[in-house]
């Protein structure tokens, strides 16, 4: 008790009693404790307590709940209306203990039992309230700070319990996402437009990761939101700090470059081919013509012009083999149409079907950001490797278009082969070497007697 005793004399305790005999014994009581007299200021009712309080505040407040006028909660509800700034002491007797209680529950620091009261307990009382609203009011002030950065930062805050729940939200937040602005007490999931972004969203929330998420809506309207977690507990409760970043304008340049880069190959390639096609193999047709004058009656002499004529047609024939590989026609008016196209050629060669399956949407899909001639290239090589080996009499390839993953799965019915033990060829390294460049991910897959099945996943912001 010593260390409080040194500086109650500089505490100022305003008491608010109408009981004579009870405030006097409190009086003594606190003049015990070195509170100082001139410090200790006594109130009868809560008019006169109003009129002091427009000129001073004391460090404590010492209550009586029952006044003329005024009882129990309603009397505590008056006084910490007319002075918030300082910490209210509740004095009750034993049958008052519940409403003394439920004072504490609205914000009392503490209450004092008139009957119980000694001078170690009044002390202790006083001084623990007077730290405890201190900190109160200090973390008040920090939570205000907290309140107004959370709502005045740009980025995208939102908080969510352990069953994804909105708990807070800051303004930014509810104009980032145009479409389905969060509600308090609604589901983070709902802001989704779809099961799999959903899907996305949680496992990145359970990763604590970032995440680029695509969120396209039935109204057309698309953007893309960088998502990152962070979890934390209170107690047993998990709560979740979510920030999102509107990348929309960021990665529709990304792909738009994608697209820009795709369409320069192609047409570098398609130049390439035509100057082969169009220049040195044009000037290897005249120098053949040219030689075949010269064919007389030397024998020898024709058997030199011949061997020069078979090594321009051979150079002719590898000019427009490499020419077409360069800049397949069929690409120019799109992959799904090269495809189709190759498929058409090919039909029932070796009495072998070719199947191509698509929607509504692959049909209508811009290809021209993905990297169409290594996708034809790959699907090229992988029904040839099945015309001359598998022995099948149908090639399937569909492609399925879906929440920004671009799958396609070509594959035959034919003996296959066992992965384990077949080393993998020129052909499976080029194809390997092709889906790389592209951004895909690729699986082939082969049981003896159960076909082969090649996949080819891409997703685009997975490319950014």
């Amino acid at each position: 008790m010593g260390s409080f005793l040194s500086r109650n004399e500089n505490i100022r305790i305003w008491i608010i009693e109408d009981n004579s005999g009870d405030l006097l014994l409190l009086q003594e009581t606190l003049l015990d404790l070195n509170f100082t007299s001139r410090n200790i200021r006594p109130f009868t009712d809560l008019l006169e307590l109003k009129e002091a309080l427009k000129n001073d505040q004391p460090d404590v407040i010492l209550l009586d709940l029952f006044l003329p006028g005024f009882s129990g909660i309603e009397t505590f509800e008056n006084v910490m209306t007319m002075s918030p700034s300082s910490p209210i002491i509740v004095l009750s007797g034993l049958d008052n203990m519940e409403t003394a209680l439920a004072c504490v529950s609205k914000g009392a620091q503490d209450y004092i039992i008139k009957g119980e009261m000694d001078e170690e307990l009044i002390n202790k009382t006083i001084n623990y309230s007077i730290e405890r609203f201190k900190n109160t009011i200090e973390l008040q002030k920090s939570e205000e700070k907290y309140r107004q950065l959370f709502t005045a930062i740009p980025v995208a805050v939102l908080s969510l319990d352990g069953a994804l729940n909105i708990i807070d939200f800051n303004e930014a937040s509810r104009s980032l996402m145009k479409i389905s602005p969060p509600e308090q007490g609604g589901n983070y999931l709902e802001l989704f437009p779809n099961e799999f972004t959903a899907s996305e969203a949680i496992t990145a929330l359970a990763e604590e990761g970032r995440k680029l998420l695509k969120l396209s809506y039935p109204n057309g309207e698309t953007y893309y939101y960088e998502q990152s977690a962070e979890v934390s507990y209170f107690g047993s409760n998990k709560r979740y700090l979510v920030t999102l970043l509107d990348r929309t304008e960021i990665v529709t340049k990304e792909l738009n470059k994608i697209k820009i880069v795709h369409e320069t190959l192609d047409e570098e390639r398609n130049r390439f081919s035509r100057e082969l096609h169009d220049g040195l193999a044009q000037n290897l047709v005249v120098a053949n013509l040219r030689l075949e004058m010269l064919r007389g009656s030397d024998e020898k002499k024709n058997e030199i012009v011949k061997a020069s004529q078979d090594a321009i047609n051979s150079s002719i024939n590898l000019l427009r083999s490499i020419s077409y590989n360069l800049s397949p026609p069929e690409l120019e008016k799109g992959l799904l149409a090269a495809i189709k196209a190759l498929f058409n050629r090919l039909q029932n060669v070796n009495s072998i079907e070719f199947i191509l399956i698509t929607s509504e949407v692959e049909e209508a899909l811009d290809y021209s950001y993905f990297d169409e001639y290594s996708i034809y290239r790959i699907i090229q090589e992988f029904t040839n490797n099945s015309i001359k080996y598998s022995s099948c009499n149908e090639v399937s390839c569909e492609i399925d278009y879906k929440d920004d993953e671009l799958k396609i799965i070509i594959q035959d019915n034919g003996k296959g082969f066992d992965q384990t033990t077949t080393s993998a060829g020129i052909g499976l390294q080029n194809m390997k070497q092709r889906a790389f460049a592209a951004g895909f991910s690729m699986e082939l897959i082969s049981t003896l007697g159960a076909g082969t099945r090649l996949i080819l996943t891409s997703k685009m912001v997975d490319q950014l």
